[in-house]
């Protein structure tokens, strides 16, 4: 009687589970608020607090820091003049009730705020 031995040869595909496009994988800030509020038309608070929800198409993705600005106009949130606060880059992975440190608010101020977040790579 012989032996026979039957060998099977199955394809092997290595899908790569990398970015393979950063810009997709970046963090997005998909809600911002301000004491709770999507863009409130009044806040009865001088300090308010500003918190934002983040969405990513990249797995295992965290803030690793983030920056606010706050302005009277939406055309001062662009460059460095003419704000009323701005925290710099700060390392941090909060992303819920920061609470504003800036010039003093008045009542009846119009203010606009921008938020960036970096990633854990710094993107």
């Amino acid at each position: 009687m012989k032996n026979t031995m039957l060998l099977i040869f199955i394809p092997f595909v290595l899908i790569s589970c990398g970015d393979l496009n950063v810009q997709k994988t970046k963090i997005h800030i998909e809600k911002a608020t301000i004491n709770y509020f999507e863009n409130p038309l009044g806040i009865d608070d001088l300090a308010p607090r500003i918190s934002w929800v983040m969405s990513s198409k990249g797995r295992n993705k965290k803030q690793s820091a983030y920056q606010i600005k706050v302005a009277t106009s939406e055309e001062a949130l662009n460059g460095s003049e003419h704000l009323l606060w701005d925290t710099g880059e700060k390392k941090s992975d909060q992303n819920s009730q920061v609470r504003y440190a800036g010039i003093p608010l008045k009542s009846g101020q119009s203010c606009y705020f921008k938020i960036k977040v970096w990633d854990e790579n710094d993107l």
